[in-house]
C-alpha cells in the first residue's frame, strides 16, 4: 500500500512528523518495539496503531512498523504530557492562517 498524497505531501511522513515535533526523536530505535504500539487484525489483514498519536478506525491512524521512534519511545503514559498529537498538531498545522501585520501570535 502506498502512501497517500495529500496536496503532493506524503500523508505518512506527517505522521511521524508530528510526533517528533511533540516528543523528539528517540535514535537507533523504530516504533516496532515500543510499548504504545497497538497491532490487531481486522478482516483478514494486520493494522498498527500508536496510542500517543491517536487512534481510530480509519487509515488515518495507521501506522508504521519502520517509523523511526520518538522520544516518547518505551516511556509509560503515566510520565507524558500527551493531548493527542493527532488532533493537536497534525490539525493544527493544516489550519495556520499567516499572521496579520502587527498581529500578535499566541503559541499553545
Amino acid at each position: 500500500m502506498g502512501a497517500v498524497q495529500d496536496g503532493g505531501e506524503d500523508v505518512t511522513v506527517r505522521k511521524i512528523d508530528a510526533m517528533h515535533r511533540r516528543f523528539g526523536p528517540h535514535e537507533g530505535a523504530q516504533c516496532r518495539n515500543c510499548c504504545h504500539l497497538i497491532s490487531g487484525d481486522y478482516r483478514g489483514k494486520r493494522y498498527h496503531k500508536c496510542k500517543l498519536y491517536g487512534m481510530s478506525h480509519s487509515e488515518a491512524t495507521d501506522w508504521r512498523l519502520k517509523y523511526p521512534a520518538c522520544g516518547a519511545y518505551n516511556v509509560p503514559e503515566e510520565r507524558l504530557d500527551v493531548y493527542s498529537p493527532y488532533l493537536m498538531n497534525l490539525i493544527r498545522e493544516r489550519n495556520v492562517e499567516p499572521p496579520i501585520e502587527g498581529q500578535i501570535r499566541l503559541e499553545v
